[in-house]
């Protein structure tokens, strides 16, 4: 992620941004040679080449410098060595305020119950920061310091100090804190694990080689960062070509989408096959680019899927009075009202129907309408759609509610803030849209649920085939034929 006018501007929305990147410790102990302001940013430089969406720099000096030279987002930290004190990672404000000044968007705090310097509240520093419109993260030791820096007010908990609290040398230094990760999951705040990425299979839930890679656990993400600079040359991570980092961010977002979606799935392929048994049509309203192409008069697609489409464009002619007339409700919830209700009166949609609606951020007036009426009319509504990423969105429906908020089963197709999935050396905007393959790939699974489900029933269900074939387009009549008489 790079400034620019699309740049997240809440701090939710700038954690989720975070979802799915590579965050890189761009950092150097005070005996090191690499200590130096400008070293430092030229590794930051160099982490940014290798495929990162951001950094963690410390001090208020190497942040400036790091931000001189990018605008990817900085979590600025500030180690102070202070007397009688055994906390060192911005422990008072002034720390912490002096990194933001030098250009870090994120701030991580010590988490800890420590005793704190000057006998600050780590509440009241997060509330300061939180006025400044800052992101605050807490880095702690134990599941304990989680909760209580959730208490705080903090946006995401990261396990930077498990192992290195005189109460937590029980942690394996040269293991990630994969355990205290699991202990604080369930937590109502982002969740990260961090540090002693070392080995390949360190990362094989995230990615090959010595990178790191967002990873999903419960409902929370973590996010990895990379091991120190040392490990940030010219090693795997800055030989990573952008086709490789594309191949393997979906390989591992495919699994996740399995591990996570194979409840919802199994929901709705039931619902699909109840409705095949029952001779019904399985509605499909996509607001998108792609499900109701890829999914309708398909070949391996079943021919109860249905597309439903409607428009209520009015032509205006003349330029006067497209220029100076517009609508009354620029919201255009109260026509979307009107209009589904007429959608619902021509009879395509009855109760008991199944009927998908696909919106990747939910907001708008009409999809959520056609949700809302549906339901009211007694259809069963599925949501595709992007959790995460419509949560951080503002509704627009007066009911202040989203599509995901208003469907009976909700496909997630997980895509990350603004959809765009990669970051690509010297390029400010993120390309790759993942809501695309995701919702393809959660409705074929689906429809491989309801052919299962279909099978087990007795019921042969009407499929496509290919029309390329020797004989396909005399087969896909005579499919189409099938289903027009049975139903199914």
């Amino acid at each position: 992620m790079h400034a620019s006018s699309t740049r997240p501007v809440t701090r939710e929305q700038r954690v989720a941004a975070l979802f799915g990147s590579i965050i890189v410790s761009c950092q150097a102990g005070p005996e090191s040679p690499l200590n130096d302001p400008t070293i430092i940013a030229a590794l930051a430089q160099s982490a940014a080449m290798g495929g990162a969406s951001g950094f963690r720099v410390d001090g208020p000096a190497n942040v400036r410098a790091v931000r001189a030279v990018s605008d990817l987002p900085i979590i600025g930290i500030n180690k102070v060595d202070r007397t009688g004190f055994e906390m060192r990672i911005t422990s008072t404000e002034k720390d912490a305020s002096e990194v933001v000044d030098a250009g870090a968007d994120f701030v991580a705090l010590d988490g800890t119950q420590r005793e704190r310097p000057f006998g600050e509240k780590l509440g009241e520093i997060v509330a300061t920061l939180h006025d400044r419109n800052v992101v605050v993260m807490a880095d702690i030791s134990t599941a304990d310091e989680a909760r209580y820096a959730a208490d705080c007010g903090v946006d995401i908990v990261a396990t930077t100090l498990a192992g290195y609290t005189p109460y937590t040398q029980h942690y394996d230094k040269g293991e990630p804190a994969f355990s205290l990760l699991a202990e604080i999951a369930s937590l109502p705040v982002t969740v990260f694990v961090e540090g002693r990425i070392w080995t390949p299979e360190h990362v094989s839930h995230f990615r090959t080689g010595c990178k790191g890679r967002n990873y999903r656990l419960g409902n929370h993400r973590a996010a990895v960062y990379n091991p120190p600079v040392h490990c940030c040359g010219g090693c795997e991570c800055a030989a990573m070509t952008a086709i490789n980092n594309y191949f393997d961010d979906a390989r591992v977002r495919l699994t996740e989408l399995a591990s996570t979606q194979t409840k919802a799935i199994e929901k709705v392929a039931h619902l699909g096959a109840d409705a095949i048994a029952l001779k019904r049509p399985i509605h499909i309203f996509d607001s998108g680019h792609l499900i109701s192409h890829e999914f309708i008069d398909r070949t391996g697609a079943l021919a109860a899927y249905t597309a439903l489409t409607f428009s209520g464009a009015l032509s205006r002619g003349n330029p006067w009075v497209n220029s100076e007339r517009h609508p009354a409700d620029v919201s255009g919830e109260a026509s979307a009202r009107l209009l589904i209700r007429w959608v619902i009166e021509q009879g395509t949609l009855q109760p008991g129907d199944p009927l998908i609606i696909s919106s990747v951020s939910g907001t708008s007036a009409a999809v959520v309408e056609l949700a809302r009426q549906s339901r009211e009319y007694g259809l069963t509504v599925i949501a595709l759609t992007a959790i995460d990423f419509s949560s951080t969105l503002d509704p627009i429906h007066s009911s202040h509610s989203r599509l995901f908020e208003n469907a009976d089963i909700v496909l997630d197709n997980q895509a990350p803030y603004g959809d765009a999935a990669l970051g690509v050396a010297g390029v400010e905007a993120k390309v790759a849209a993942w809501s695309g393959v995701s919702g393809a790939l959660l409705m074929w699974a689906v429809t491989v649920g309801i052919v299962e489900q279909c099978a087990a029933r007795g019921i042969q269900p009407t499929i496509y085939s290919s029309y390329n074939l020797p004989g396909g387009g005399a087969k896909y009549e005579s499919a189409r034929r099938i289903y027009e008489s049975s139903g199914q």
